[in-house]
């Protein structure tokens, strides 16, 4: 499990870090003295949880809550303060705890515990749909061709259904005929695929069943998936765009609107 610390008091910071580093459940620790170099980290790398200071001098807890929940809404955000009067602002911040400073191990620990006993860790591979499409197993992209990954990202929009060889084709290349050279490249493409999981451990991924091929929903993150379900976190993460590199994915913008 992944953790960041946010404090612009360098003490505090320091013994936050110390502190969560002495949780067995927490793997890798990253601390941050101001919210801009959060942001700069987030653009490339991902955590499960941030425990953010609710008082920043560039930012306060309802911005810092509101940019993660447009921007990285599978994070879970705990507020740290040392102020009572300052819990208010966590509520509406729908911040998903708040520790009263000093932050002592076992009370990040308890946190820890209740998010693993509640299952509201993020998974391994995060995926955006709104906007443009973009996959991430570990908080960095998944390396592949542009034609790979179009063809995962139409197995996402599918959300689990099987889609056929002959189906994909004639979706990612334009061409009903399905013609040898197409039959070649899609081979090409799901080589691809299965050798690029491989390399990340993700070969549930993609399921597989007489040249069928379906995204498996339950190893994912997926910012359209949790909006449709009603999730909260995800209630404000669709502006209009899905997927907007793909000319196919316009006919489903019906299913996000009305």
């Amino acid at each position: 499990m992944k953790v960041i610390c946010l404090d612009d008091e360098k003490i505090i910071l320091q013994g936050m870090i110390m502190n969560c580093k002495k949780v067995e459940k927490i793997d890798e620790v990253v601390g941050f003295n101001n919210f801009n170099a959060l942001v700069e980290y987030l653009k490339n790398n991902t955590c499960d949880v941030i425990f953010s200071d609710i008082n920043m001098p560039d930012v306060n807890g309802i911005d810092i809550a509101k940019y993660l929940r447009e921007n990285h809404p599978e994070i879970n955000v705990v507020f740290t303060t040392g102020y009572t009067e300052y819990t208010n602002q966590a509520i509406r911040a729908n911040a998903k705890g708040y520790l009263l400073k000093p932050v002592s191990k076992e009370m990040i620990e308890e946190q820890i515990n209740y998010f693993l006993d509640n299952n509201e860790l993020n998974k391994r591979v995060v995926v955006q749909s709104f906007g443009n499409f973009d996959i991430k197993v570990d908080g960095k992209p998944l390396p592949l061709s542009s034609k790979a990954k179009e063809a995962l990202a139409y197995l996402v929009d599918r959300n689990g259904s099987a889609v056929n060889r002959k189906e994909l084709a004639a979706v990612i290349y334009e061409d009903d005929s399905y013609s040898r050279t197409i039959q070649s490249y899609i081979t090409k493409i799901f080589a691809e695929l299965k050798k690029v999981l491989e390399e990340h451990k993700l070969e549930d991924l993609l399921l597989v069943d007489t040249n069928t091929y379906a995204i498996n929903t339950n190893l994912i993150i997926c910012d359209s998936y949790e909006f449709l379900k009603g999730n909260k976190k995800y209630k404000n993460a669709y502006h209009g765009e899905y997927m907007i590199q793909y000319p196919w994915a316009d006919m489903e913008l019906y299913r996000f609107e009305g």
